[in-house]
């Protein structure tokens, strides 16, 4: 077992070894400022099961996207993430019917949310950033 690992880890090394490296390039899209369209990306973020309304987890990484590339707006797609609790003992409670309806709940919206936006702003790039039921069942 010991050698298949150890031959593992050697292919992933020389994997990342090989890779070329090219210089960053400034992100660019092709949205002219003047329609009020973004001219960095649209983030839309899906949050996971159980967190809060806004980006959850994923919060940090909107804010990082948002600072490196100017011009570029956010947006968190507001559905119930539920159909799972967390009991007592620290087990989860499962919620079949629950899950369901928020996994209907959160594509009709990501659904709108998206149409809104690719119709005010065709030629503007999207980011979807997902941690959760929605986009998962949805792609």
């Amino acid at each position: 077992m010991l050698p298949q690992v150890f031959a593992l880890l050697v292919c992933f090394v020389l994997q990342a070894a090989a890779r070329p490296s090219r210089p960053q390039t400034p992100f660019q899209t092709t949205t002219d400022e003047d329609d009020g369209c973004p001219t960095g990306v649209h983030i839309v973020g899906i949050r996971g099961t159980l967190e809060d309304a806004g980006f959850g987890a994923m919060q940090p990484l909107v804010d990082r996207l948002l600072k490196d590339i100017p011009g570029s707006e956010s947006l968190a797609i507001d559905y119930p993430a539920n159909g799972i609790e967390i009991g007592d003992d620290g087990k989860p409670n499962y919620k079949p019917l629950e899950y369901i309806r928020s996994v209907q709940q959160g594509r009709t919206q990501l659904s709108y949310d998206l149409g809104d936006m690719w119709a005010y702003c065709p030629n503007s790039s999207v980011v979807i950033l997902s941690y959760s039921q929605v986009f998962l069942t949805t792609w």
